[in-house]
């Protein structure tokens, strides 16, 4: 059972204290009792903390590499390779892949259970820390793709622009956080299973059609404003989140002010 609210968990995303993690059994990157492990034979076998703080750790003030050529058509590889299938690219992803948006989340967790047909889904909600220079111990290393990438399309001379281009969109869409190389298991505050029937937790009501519309027993993918199985973009999905969420508002609204008539 969850912890947390999706409501809570939409108040930690939008102040970037927490970012999201879907993953399920052909992630190439599964949740272990080590965390997280980027697939980079770099990262074999995990690092412990002592060895992430002697030799990684440095990178959170040091970014200098990811000027480098090479490292960020890693991380165009990485960004345009999906979240749901292995990692095909010899030598793996010093990369993991995470979200900083909920209806992107719901999203993808119901295209896999229902396009991917994954007998279950699990979503992970990591703190997304900012920590104060005493710290000392293990701190995480986290990047945001987006400047990273338009700067790289708008110097690169040559390569694939269209892959860049790709990339730029799909973390423009999920609100895409990497971390490098490892998320430490102190990191991870709550993962939750989903499954076509259950969800991880309650989705607020603007995710659903209006309930004189739902079916007998009808499980909450198929309640859903949006059809999963019709494979729709996120951007389609997005517009009917947003007019459906405003339908609830102004339903709220109407019901406050009836309420406070009556007092």
């Amino acid at each position: 059972m969850a912890i947390n609210t999706a409501e809570f968990i939409a108040d930690k995303l939008e102040r970037k204290i927490a970012v999201l993690r879907i993953h399920d059994e052909s992630s190439a990157t599964p949740l272990t009792i080590n965390g997280f492990t980027a697939t980079s034979r770099e990262f074999s076998p995990s690092p412990s903390g002592t060895r992430w703080k002697r030799d990684y750790q440095y990178l959170r003030g040091n970014r200098a590499y990811l000027k480098d050529r090479d490292e960020l058509e890693g991380i165009v590889k990485h960004v345009t390779g999906g979240w749901g299938d292995k990692e095909e690219a010899e030598g793996g992803s010093k990369w993991i892949s995470t979200s900083g948006d909920l209806e992107w989340a719901i999203y993808e967790i119901a295209r896999r259970l229902s396009i991917f047909q994954r007998s279950e889904v699990e979503l992970s909600l990591i703190k997304h820390e900012k920590f104060p220079r005493s710290f000392k111990g293990i701190k995480d290393i986290q990047v945001d793709p987006l400047p990273l990438l338009n700067r790289f399309l708008q110097n690169r001379q040559n390569g694939d622009k269209k892959l860049t281009q790709q990339a730029i969109h799909f973390a423009n869409a999920s609100n895409e956080i990497l971390y490098f190389g490892k998320i430490f298991p102190k990191f991870i505050l709550e993962t939750t299973v989903w499954t076509y029937l259950t969800p991880g937790f309650e989705l607020p009501e603007y995710f659903y059609k209006p309930r004189e519309s739902w079916g007998v027993d009808e499980c909450w993918i198929n309640r859903l404003v949006w059809t999963p199985s019709e494979n729709l973009s996120y951007t389609e999905v997005k517009q009917r989140i947003e007019q459906r969420r405003e339908v609830v508002r102004v339903e709220d609204e109407t019901v406050n002010k009836m309420n406070e008539l009556k007092l």
